[in-house]
């Protein structure tokens, strides 16, 4: 579970890559995650006993997967589909 500080400038901006980071490096160290952001978190503050002025951002579960997906398996997308020259398809 991931929180900002709301009082903190740029708490959000922060927060997210503060997340970006861990699943860096979880993936560095060959563990799976996945970003999970529930619509509301306010039940968490309640229950993990967080102060108000912090805010729940995600939820992210980390752990050694069950499996590792290839290119056969999940095959990459052609440049073509993801890149759009001067005007978005």
């Amino acid at each position: 579970m991931v929180a900002g500080d709301k009082r903190a400038p740029y708490w959000l901006e922060s927060t997210w890559i503060s997340i970006a980071y861990m699943l860096l490096q979880a993936e560095n160290q060959e563990l799976g995650t996945l970003t999970y952001t529930p619509s509301d978190t306010t039940f968490l503050n309640k229950l993990l006993s967080i102060p108000d002025h912090y805010s729940v951002v995600a939820i992210i579960p980390v752990g050694y997967p069950a499996e590792t997906p290839t290119t056969r398996t999940r095959p990459r997308k052609t440049l073509k589909q993801i890149v759009h020259e001067n005007r978005f398809l």
